[in-house]
């Protein structure tokens, strides 16, 4: 281990919130000027408000993306399946 090495700040709820909004409104601004929208998401999580809930979201979109590919693969198109892309 480097002993130069320094310890982190403290990271109070105040802080993580404040980057979350700042790296919210970066995505917002790239997805509204590239995608002509934006996301609120402020509202993406409300029933998963801690890092265990995020986790499990972030699960299931994996599996579903692995999903979709699978059937793509396969040969399965149905645009119905598909609405955002992938």
């Amino acid at each position: 281990m480097d002993s130069s090495a320094k310890p982190l700040k403290d990271a109070t709820r105040l802080k993580v919130d404040a980057s979350l909004a700042a790296l919210a409104k970066v995505l917002n601004t790239l997805a509204s000027h590239y995608l002509d929208s934006e996301t609120a998401y402020e509202h993406t999580l409300p029933m998963h408000p801690d890092a265990e809930g995020l986790l499990y979201v972030i699960h299931d979109d994996v599996k579903a993306k692995e999903k979709r590919r699978e059937k793509l693969q396969a040969g399965d198109f149905n645009v119905d399946e598909y609405p955002h892309g992938l």
